[in-house]
This record gives C-alpha cells, structure tokens and sequence, in this order.
C-alpha cells in the first residue's frame, strides 16, 4: 500500500516535470521567488522514497529540464540541491560537471558525491572544479593528494585555507615544497596548525630573506636557534665512519642551505674535513664550487693536484686552504702519507697559476672529471 502510495505520488510529480511549459515560464521570470518554486517542485519529489528505477527515471526527467534552463537558474538549483543528500546520482554528477558557476556550490556541499565520483570529477575537470572540491568539510587523505598533485595554485590555496581539513606529514611535506616555489601561499601555510615547525623549518630555508621574514612572525621560529642548528647540523654526521666516503641526501642538502644561506666557507670545510667527514667535506665543496658532485672525488684524488689548483684558484681559494684540502682529504681517501713531490708540484702549479687563467680552464675540468675515469673509491 505504501509503495503504491509512494509511486502515486511520483507519478504526480513526472507529470508536473512534463508539463515543461509551466517549469519553464518558472525559469524566465529569473526571480528568487521563481527559481525558489521551481527549486520545490523538484525537491518535494527528492523527499520521497524513491525506487532504483523511479530515481534514474527521475534523474533522466531533471537532466533534460537541466539542460534548457539557463546558467543563472541552474546555479540557484544547484545550491539549494547541494544540501540533500538522496539527489539522484546522475543528477548529482551533470551538476558536479556543469560549468562552474553551476558546478562550484554543488562540489562544495553535496553529501550526494562518493570519494569515488569526486575522483574521476578531479580527473575529468580542470582548476575551477579543484578548487570548489578543496573547499569541502570532509575530504579522504587520497582526494587531498590527489588535489595537491595537480600542483595547482588556486587549488593548493584553497587547501590551506580549509582548516577543516587535516593533513598527513606527507600532504605537508608535498605542500610545503610547494609553497616554496609559490611563495605568495607562504603566508596561509605558516598559519595553519597542523604544520610542524620543521616544516616551517626546511620550507625557512628554502625562500628569501622577506619571505623568511613572515614565517619567523607568524609561525614564531627562534632566528637564533636556526642559526645554532644550521651550525650543528654541519658537523652532526656521528653515524658515517671517520674517513668514509659516504655521500648522502643529507649531506648535500645541509651543504646547499649553507651555500644559500652565506654561510659555507673555507674554514667550515676543512673542520669536515679534520672531523674525518670527507662525505660531507665534498658535499659542500660541490655546493662552494658549483662544481657537480660527481667529478668532486676525481679532482681531489689526482696525483699532482693540478685540477684542484684550477678549481681553488677560480674560486679565489687561498694557497692555505688549498694546501690543507689536498693533504687532508688525501690522508682520508688512502691513509698513508702524502707524496711530497706530489705536494711540491700541486704548490708550485698553484703559484703560478693566474685566476683568469683557471676560470677560463675550469669548465674542461669539470667536463673531464665528471665523465672521465672515476678515482679508487
């Protein structure tokens, strides 16, 4: 009897649907009071308990409807059926797919779309969509990677912006390097919660001094203790052997920020170097020398140190330095003595060596020490 009930008063509202003409006079008046009427004619029929059947009829009726009305109305349709969560779900898709000012409400609120239906929406859409899903309440930690990997900017904003949302350390690693290189979302990102402060701290050196300038007052990093960290950092390598040559991510990062920073010298070096850390030593050498890491090993373990005169003297390394990089990374490399007729050329090449001279032969070297026969490791 119920059913019988419930498919009369469907039947009713299919007939109402087709009375097309009567719907649209509804849609051209383009008032509230209008789009409110028509928006009711279609909601009392959403109140019912519909059959799977009744539903993708009723889905195929609005559809139709759907198309012939214009964008204004089919907005304010769109957000007053974004609150129910029983729209048909082919209804429910062409609004999610429809241009955005249709679309944006909708993929905001809708309880209607599955993680599953707003997938394939992110896949088959482009930014406006995005952006309009970013905004949900409720999101699954796949449709935010999913979001984020778009590396879109509007999107990502929106992102950081929704403090509904809560991310995985993943989600904040990707974002923050993002953030780097879009750096006008700094500002958002550092004031979000859930962002630890070594995020804030890797994505701190990463930036300029203006932008390092807003995470330090808004995230509330100690200048100082960054500073004293940075300094720690680059002679904390207490699990590589003394003398090993063993070059790690690690290693080549802390060198770069140093490099970044201003802070990598010549004195900085050799303390690697003295600390038997030759893994790091050649890491900042790469990042002082822009010398790529790969002809590092190459250049230091040559004979008569005529490249690493070149290099040092390019670079406007003094002779001291040059001397106690040669004999030190030497010892470290083959632990015996040094040749010191080997010494006595390196010292005299560099002598007499000019710095234009070893710029204008720098770029073989490295083209030769990079590709050539690699040193014994």
């Amino acid at each position: 009897m119920i059913n019988e009930q419930v498919s009369k008063a469907f039947d009713q509202f299919l007939v109402q649907l087709h009375d097309t003409q009567r719907v649209l006079d509804l849609a051209r008046e383009k008032t509230p009071e209008a789009i409110k009427s028509l928006s009711d004619v279609i909601i009392e029929a959403l109140d019912c308990e519909l059959s799977p059947r009744e539903a993708d009829l009723a889905a195929d009726v609005l559809i139709n409807l759907a198309k012939r009305l214009e964008v204004s109305i089919r907005a304010g349709l769109a957000l007053r059926l974004s609150v129910y969560e029983n729209v048909p779900l082919r209804l429910a898709l062409h609004l999610a797919n429809d241009v955005a000012d249709v679309a944006t409400p909708f993929l905001e609120n809708s309880p209607a779309l599955s993680d599953t239906d707003i997938y394939y929406i992110i896949q088959g859409q482009e930014s406006t969509h995005w952006r309009a899903i970013a905004r949900r309440e409720k999101l699954a930690p796949e449709i935010i990677n999913l979001l984020v990997g778009k590396k879109d900017i509007a999107t990502s904003g929106a992102l950081i912006l929704n403090t509904k949302l809560s991310f995985s350390d993943g989600t904040i690693s990707a974002l923050k390097d993002f953030v780097a290189e879009n750096t006008d979302l700094i500002k958002d990102f550092a004031s979000r919660e859930d962002v630890p402060e070594s995020a804030m701290l890797e994505l701190y050196w990463k930036v300029n001094e203006a932008e390092r300038k807003v995470i330090v007052d808004i995230a509330g990093i100690d200048v100082e203790q960054v500073d004293k960290q940075m300094q720690d950092t680059a002679v904390d390598f207490t699990n590589v052997l003394f003398g090993s040559l063993e070059i790690t991510e690690e290693m080549q990062s802390v060198a770069k920020r140093m490099q970044d920073k201003g802070a990598l010298t010549t004195q900085k070096m050799l303390k690697a170097l003295q600390n038997g850390q030759i893994g790091l030593f050649y890491s900042m050498f790469a990042a002082y020398s822009s010398v790529p890491i790969e002809a590092i090993n190459n250049i230091f373990m040559e004979d008569k140190g005529k490249a690493l005169a070149i290099v040092s003297r390019a670079l406007d390394i003094d002779r001291s330095a040059f001397i106690s990089f040669f004999v030190h990374a030497k010892k470290l490399r083959h632990e015996d003595k040094i040749d010191h007729d080997n010494l006595n050329q390196a010292m005299r090449y560099f002598n007499s060596l000019k710095a234009e001279t070893a710029k204008s032969l720098l770029p073989s070297v490295v083209k030769q020490f990079s590709f050539g026969p690699r040193a014994e490791a």
